[in-house]
């Protein structure tokens, strides 16, 4: 018998070695990705808040002050999570942004890692990976229009953006505290209660959304494992009411007082969790039918209850106003991507020895090589500067949003009271000084929106001079920063500020004016 292999045959065990590795090469190219993406210094959104909160945390570790503005306040972000970004900031001499960019990494291998081994709760191994893999792909893709741009949403279209907040972190937190009380309920071991413990009140204080689909999963799970029992109840109320009163022994900020009045400043802006809902998942909406159909099996119990949970969740948020739960909706989707990935994997058993198996397979090899490869040829470009940068000890990252607002740091201090512009503002504390508001909702700080407000006002045109000047003698800035794209708002107040024997300009360019106040 001829032991040999020809080419064929060679080529398919080289196609079912890599579809096998499916979920690896995936998470590699994913992760490559994200290591590009964040050498172009475009971050948006909530990233500046949680670098300027890493910021304040490397530099005084221990006993912080508000990261933003001048106050005396606590900080809803002062949390595990950003203190273990601070220090490993401090231990490898990183700026906050680096720092915050490098935990991405960190956090979407630790989400990775999690995904999988909640997967394989409800496979074998080998089909685990096949599970992960296809919830991973439809959390990416399957979408209708105008997905939700928010942590914890890994649509494609933010996916890089998002995996430096706390919420993929606590996300991938979770799931393996989900495993381990599987595991838990399968084999009781103390120390895995213990843990669990812990690990809840982590994410209770990093993402306390991402709390509310860890603690119902946990319920769920314990309340499908076991028949109701006093000592199924008994571990059930231990584990909750342990995680709750560990989590209010955090000494940076009160978890009662964020639970009892810091949450309502974050219920309006999540608003729209509730708008455009079908339009944004009618994809899972029609695959609904097989979602419920896989979900009633015995199996899945504990992930139909999660299901059930997290809706009853959602549809408070919307009749109590308190909009923030319907962020749930988020894990809903999970949930949902995971029955449906357990069906493909099905149907990929049933049709495994067939020719359909073989040309699905390959199929799938090719269709990953071809986008591996169309996004090598895109990026080499990007790829070769960065090289270039590391070989050369030149920074890599190219600073496209913030690096215009670099020259704040030859001319102010971390704690100079600077007046700019919200969009500006938004900014400058990760790299300069505080500022007199925020766009963004502020937990601690009652007259957050009225700082808002005033900025937004004081570069408005209706207002005039004195009304100008009314503001700046309110807040005392240090500093004026005048951003010259604003058009004839710039313009005109740079004129009010024109005596430069009582303003002097201390830094202009073609962006910007940056003036010192008396």
């Amino acid at each position: 018998m001829n032991s040999k292999l020809s080419a064929s045959q060679y080529l398919e065990l080289g196609m079912n070695r890599l579809f096998r590795h499916r979920y690896l090469i995936v998470v590699i190219f994913l992760l490559a990705r994200y290591a590009l993406h964040s050498t172009l210094g475009t971050w948006s959104e909530d990233f500046w808040e949680h670098s300027a909160v890493v910021r304040e945390l490397m530099t005084n570790p221990w006993h912080p002050q508000h990261p933003q503005i001048p106050v005396s306040a606590s900080h809803a972000f002062f949390s595990p999570y950003s203190l273990l970004v601070a220090l490993f900031g401090l231990a490898f001499h990183l700026d906050s942004i680096t720092a915050l960019a490098v935990f991405g990494g960190f956090n979407f291998l630790l989400l990775s890692y999690g995904l999988i081994k909640f997967c394989r709760i409800y496979s074998s191994n080998n089909l685990g990976s096949g599970i992960a893999v296809y919830t991973l792909v439809l959390s990416l893709f399957l979408w209708g229009e105008h997905p939700w741009l928010f942590s914890g949403f890994y649509n494609i279209g933010i996916f890089n953006d998002i995996l430096p907040y706390p919420s993929t972190f606590a996300l991938g937190l979770s799931l393996l505290t989900l495993t381990l009380n599987h595991r838990s309920l399968t084999a009781p071991v103390l120390r895995y209660d213990a843990i669990i413990i812990c690990t809840c009140s982590l994410v209770l204080i990093i993402h306390s959304l991402t709390a509310i689909f860890l603690l119902i999963g946990i319920c769920c799970q314990q309340l499908s494992f076991h028949k109701i029992t006093v000592l199924a109840l008994f571990r059930l109320g231990v584990l909750l009411a342990a995680s709750l009163l560990l989590s209010l022994c955090w000494p940076y900020f009160s978890m009662l007082q964020l639970i009892k009045v810091g949450g309502d400043a974050f219920h309006f802006s999540n608003g729209v969790m509730y708008l455009d809902v079908i339009a944004r998942i009618w994809p899972t909406l029609m695959l609904s039918p097989v979602i419920v159909w896989q979900a009633l099996k015995t199996k899945n119990r504990d992930l139909a209850l999660m299901l059930i949970g997290l809706s009853v969740t959602f549809i408070f948020g919307y009749f109590s106003t308190k909009y923030s739960y319907g962020r749930t909706i988020a894990f809903e989707l999970l949930v949902c991507n995971v029955l449906l990935a357990q069906v493909i994997v099905r149907l990929e058993q049933i049709c495994s020895n067939t020719t359909i198996a073989k040309i699905f397979r390959t199929l799938w090899v090719l269709l990953i090589s071809m986008i591996i490869v169309n996004w090598l040829g895109q990026s080499t470009s990007r790829i070769l500067t960065v090289f270039n940068s590391i070989y050369l000890r030149r920074p890599v990252s190219s600073e496209i949003v913030y690096g215009d607002l670099n020259f704040l740091k030859k001319y102010t201090n971390q704690y100079d009271l600077i007046f700019a512009d919200l969009d500006s503002s938004w900014i400058i504390p990760t790299i300069a000084g505080k500022v007199v508001g925020t766009d963004h909702p502020l937990a601690f700080v009652p007259d957050w929106y009225l700082r808002k407000w005033e900025l937004m006002q004081f570069y408005s045109e209706e207002q005039n001079d004195a009304y100008r000047k009314k503001i700046l003698e309110k807040y005392s800035p240090k500093f004026l920063l005048i951003k010259k794209s604003l058009g004839a708002i710039a313009v005109k107040i740079a004129n009010e500020f024109a005596d430069r024997s009582l303003y002097p300009r201390v830094f202009e360019d073609q962006k910007f004016v940056l003036i010192r106040l008396p």
